[in-house]
């Protein structure tokens, strides 16, 4: 009874080391945060911003050109109700009004259409930028787990991570290989540019 004892304890000690060996690793990688300081991501949200900025002024110029024509129709629509002016002159402002009307009512279209298509393709954009960075992001934290043989990477940035060892945390490491590759990328544009 005593050998069966030693032998399974024994069986138990060596069975030990194994199961420690086959343990899932699990890293963690705050993806929010590497989105946020990927040089990449910062360049591509400059562009975005200047694309809205350019989008705003756009519609902003034809708001002014809209509001100029109603302003010229507000004059005409004055002149074509004066009784100082003849019948004849009161009939062409009021012609001239008609005309006003009809492209302020035009620009009023234009500029709802041009906001409407504006902000579809600025969603676009938006969504192309982000899903680029994430797929990039995501080849840099499957390279990153593979060479540190993980067999789980959590997001810590989202709600299910309650408890993590920090130094589980590749948050640093995947910024750092996108910087660098970003910053190698930028090192060969002007020598191709030669």
């Amino acid at each position: 009874m005593k050998q069966i004892l030693i032998s399974l304890l024994c069986a138990a000690a060596l069975a030990l080391p194994a199961q420690a060996q086959n343990a899932p690793v699990i890293l963690v990688v705050d993806v929010g945060a590497v989105f946020n300081g990927s040089s990449e991501a910062q360049a591509a949200q400059l562009k975005f911003t200047s694309a809205v900025e350019a989008a705003n002024k756009e519609i902003t110029a034809k708001i002014q050109d809209a509001t100029a024509v109603a302003k010229d129709a507000q004059d005409l629509s004055a002149k074509a109700t004066d009784t100082a002016l003849t019948p004849d002159a009161r009939a062409q402002y009021q012609k001239d009004l008609d005309a006003k009307q009809k492209q302020f009512n035009e620009a009023q279209q234009e500029i709802a259409g041009f906001k409407q298509s504006m902000e579809q393709e600025l969603q676009d954009r938006r969504q192309t930028i982000v899903q680029t960075q994430f797929d990039a992001i995501k080849v840099v934290v499957i390279d990153i787990a593979k060479k540190r043989r993980a067999s789980l990477v959590l997001n810590s940035s989202g709600l299910s991570v309650v408890y993590y060892d920090p130094s589980m945390d590749i948050t640093k490491d995947v910024l750092a290989v996108l910087n660098a590759g970003a910053a190698a990328a930028t090192a060969t544009k002007p020598a191709a540019a030669n």
